[in-house]
């Protein structure tokens, strides 16, 4: 039987998590609006000029590159919401145990397959597919702003919509 105490605590939890998804939906949606207006416009070069810290990375051991994407992966202002939500949303499953471990396993995994999947494609294919990587590389580089806007936009409306309980 479920006491009036713990279900105005559930209640109240809920409400918390609803709460911090709506910040996170003005966040990502304030970003947005702040990449839309940096991009590059019509006319300008192409292709921006590669970022220090990209040229850095082409020189790191594995063990540091490791390290960079730790702390990459914990510094990145996306990534930080997008965490603590799936700490929400697993928090509100009330898994325990192994269900638990499961679910942040499988999250971990999620979260990685942007750097899982071109690493296996580089150790299954070898040096044949380096030069479609390093296409796929030039485009994504190429396309950083844009790409950073769509997945900005989709991470305001998805915390919006969960926010305001339409993802429920």
């Amino acid at each position: 039987m479920v006491e009036a105490g713990e279900q105005i605590s559930e209640e109240s939890a809920e409400a918390g998590v609803d709460i911090a998804q709506l910040a996170f939906a003005v966040l990502f949606l304030v970003l947005a609006v702040l990449t839309w207006r940096k991009r590059p416009r019509r006319g300008e070069e192409d292709k921006p000029s590669k970022p220090s810290l990209i040229s850095r990375l082409d020189g790191l051991s594995a063990v540091a590159a490791l390290g960079v994407g730790v702390v990459q992966g914990l510094v990145v202002i996306k990534n930080i919401p997008l965490a603590l939500s799936a700490g929400a949303v697993i928090g509100e499953a009330m898994l325990t145990g192994a269900d638990a471990v499961i679910a942040v396993v499988v999250f971990a995994l999620v979260a990685t397959l942007g750097v899982i999947v071109p690493l296996a494609v580089a150790l299954v294919g070898g040096a044949r597919l380096n030069p479609a990587l390093r296409s796929a590389r030039d485009w994504f580089e190429a396309n950083m702003s844009g790409i950073t806007l769509a997945v900005l936009l989709v991470l305001g409306a998805l915390f919006l919509g969960q926010g305001l309980g339409l993802l429920d």
